[in-house]
């Protein structure tokens, strides 16, 4: 029976890496708080296009689970990145 949960659990966290179309890592310059951190994920949460959004505030990165069929523009990335206060650093695209 624990191996059957234990199984569940470790599809369920690798389930979003297999729907996910595109991941997109993204630095961020100017996030340094909790409310930094909300604020940019729930920008990037109101795109049709973005699956998922995972935040590291230590190292200051957004990583971006694009859905299958989907895409987001990097000039797009840079102005949900601008308009919610923060300045794009850099881009990497994972297939």
């Amino acid at each position: 029976m624990k191996h059957k949960i234990w199984i569940s659990l470790l599809g369920l966290l690798v389930l979003p890496f297999l729907v996910s179309a595109e991941v997109i890592d993204i630095q961020v310059d100017g996030m340094v708080c909790a409310f930094c951190a909300q604020r940019i994920e729930s920008s990037f949460n109101k795109q049709e296009a973005v699956d998922r959004v995972d935040v590291n505030l230590s190292e200051r990165t957004v990583t971006l689970f694009i859905r299958e069929g989907k895409s987001l523009s990097e000039e797009v990335i840079a102005k949900i990145t601008r308009d919610s206060g923060y300045k794009l650093r850099a881009l990497h695209r994972r297939p």
